[in-house]
């Protein structure tokens, strides 16, 4: 399985539940079951809570999500489905710092559990990544982690204006 991430997602149905349960109506992940059985409440709960979502009711539209929550309600869908690539582009570009890290966090964790993820970020490194990749003017060249950039993942790259920054 690879799944893709885009930077805006689009959820569908008429609530939270609905849109994050989507993949599971379809006949190749549903497998005859009712898409509620397959994928409870609770994981969802769970996985939108450690996303730093824990004021969005399952029950609310999708519509009515703020651009932030609409992405993180986006990945919490793609990674309970468990894929084992993740392409993932500019999933925490609408989000506030905090926020982002509690979106690294998951992503490291799925990475941890044999998940390969790449991420796109024009955000700084964030020390999450195995590998950071770099394309500029064409060029895809691999990072050099110093002990100063190691020790300050704040700092902006230089070019970062310019530069698609990618994780793995």
């Amino acid at each position: 399985d690879v799944a893709y991430l885009p930077q805006k997602p689009i959820l569908t149905g008429k609530n939270v539940a609905e849109a994050i349960r989507l993949p599971w109506t379809l006949a190749i992940r549903g497998k005859g079951g009712k898409a509620e059985q397959l994928l409870p409440d609770e994981r969802i709960r769970t996985t939108l809570d450690a996303m730093g979502c824990e004021d969005i009711d399952l029950e609310r539209a999708p519509h009515d999500l703020s651009g932030g929550q609409t992405a993180r309600v986006a990945l919490a869908r793609t990674l309970l489905t468990d894929p084992k690539v993740l392409l993932a582009d500019e999933v925490d570009a609408g989000l506030d710092d905090d926020n982002a890290a509690k979106v690294a966090t998951i992503m490291a964790d799925a990475a941890t559990r044999g998940m390969a993820i790449i991420r796109i970020r024009h955000r700084p490194p964030d020390g999450r990544a195995t590998r950071t990749l770099t394309l500029d003017k064409g060029r895809l060249t691999e990072r050099e982690m110093t002990d100063s950039a190691a020790q300050d993942a704040n700092a902006v790259p230089d070019g970062a204006d310019e530069n698609e920054e990618t994780q793995a």
